[in-house]
Order: C-alpha cells, then sequence, then structure tokens
C-alpha cells in the first residue's frame, strides 16, 4: 500500500513539474489546451493540436508529447463562436500528420461572455478515439 502511494505522489509531482507556465496576455479571454491519456511511453509522442474559429484557422498550440498540456491564447469579442480543433500527431521535429477524421473531435459552439476569461480543454483517451472537452469561465 505504501508503495501505491509513494508512486502516486511521484506520478502528481512529475505531471505538475512539467506543466507548462506560461504567462497570459494582458488581454487574452480565452484559452485552448489539450493533452492526452497514453498508456505507454511509446504511444507519447509529439502533436499539436490547430483552432478554427468560424471555419478559418486562428493559430495552434506549441509542439509538445501527447501527455503534456500544450496551450493557445487569444483575445475574442464577446459572442458565440463556432470552433474545430485539428489534432495533428509529429514525430522527429517534423510537421505533423494529421489524425484521421473518425479521431478529430466534432465542431461545437462556445461562448464568450464579457469581462470573463473563456477556458477549453480537450482531453483524449482510449487511444485518441475518444475525447472529451470541457469550458469553464472565470
Amino acid at each position: 500500500m505504501k508503495k501505491i502511494v509513494l508512486l502516486a505522489g511521484v506520478l502528481m509531482f512529475s505531471a505538475c513539474r512539467h506543466r507548462p507556465l506560461k504567462p497570459e496576455g494582458p488581454t487574452a479571454n480565452f484559452e485552448f489546451s489539450a493533452y492526452e491519456i497514453v498508456e505507454t511511453p511509446s504511444e507519447d509522442i509529439q502533436e499539436y493540436v490547430t483552432v478554427f474559429i468560424n471555419g478559418q484557422e486562428k493559430g495552434s498550440t506549441e509542439i509538445d508529447l501527447k501527455s503534456r498540456l500544450k496551450f493557445w491564447r487569444t483575445e475574442l469579442a464577446p459572442g458565440n463562436y463556432p470552433m474545430r480543433f485539428e489534432v495533428w500527431d509529429s514525430t522527429n521535429g517534423m510537421t505533423g500528420v494529421r489524425r484521421a477524421d473518425d479521431f478529430q473531435p466534432r465542431e461545437r459552439f462556445v461562448r464568450v461572455e464579457p469581462g470573463q476569461k473563456t477556458s477549453v480543454v480537450l482531453k483524449f483517451y482510449d487511444k485518441g478515439r475518444q475525447n472529451f472537452l470541457y469550458i469553464t469561465r472565470e
């Protein structure tokens, strides 16, 4: 039992230590982040996510391992936005290869409220076959 608790503590410390801490811009009221649950270290290859708003590419996250949070921030006017996120795998420093359509999350509407920061987190699991998107405002 002690070994399990110790292992859990080490894993939590390791995850916190690798979380990228980037300063927010003074006007960034929208933050997107993505990560994937991987089962083995060999599955933890580099990837990035491209963000589309109103059908136009607006930016992408940094390239990092699947298991690490990757961020993209911007300033958006208040309103409802159709957003689509494309996942691209990348290995050996090369630009990515787009995942098949079956492994891409569906387009969703996201509401940006005036005076609040909207955060969208996209979590992949089950070898990228499933995803969960959740939205918070503060």
